[in-house]
């Protein structure tokens, strides 16, 4: 009985760790921005560094994680024909997400295994 229940808790340890793992899984995600007109082409060429691009860090799973972070630089069109560089920057936790569902389902499997190898190291005489 001890080894089918110390095979039972090696079972829900490592479905606990992999579980745990996806909802904390790190990801790194860039976009660079679309040129829509020629006058903002011709800006972009003079200036390099103006380019618009969006850049996400996450932690869990991709479409719905439970951090992310986003930074984003905008080039915005003034009413002169002047552009205007627009940096943006937020971070998000989502306590409601499939990541934290994970997270949950991780951490009671692993304590269920704790608790099923504690049951099995006590011996009856």
């Amino acid at each position: 009985m001890s080894a089918v229940q110390n095979r039972l808790a090696n079972i829900l340890t490592i479905l606990g760790g992999i579980a745990a793992f996806t909802a904390v899984m790190p990801s790194y995600e860039y976009r660079g921005g679309t040129v829509v007109d020629t006058a903002t082409a011709k800006h972009l060429q003079t200036n390099p560094d103006h380019l618009p691009y969006t850049e996400a860090y996450r932690f869990g799973w991709t479409f719905s994680p439970l951090v992310e972070h986003r930074h984003a630089s905008e080039l915005e069109v003034k009413a002169d024909s002047g552009f205007t560089l627009k940096h943006s920057s937020n971070t998000r936790f989502d306590l409601i997400s499939w990541s934290a569902l994970s997270l949950g389902v991780g951490v009671v499997l692993i304590a269920l295994a704790r608790k099923v190898r504690s049951k099995s190291s006590v011996h009856v005489s």
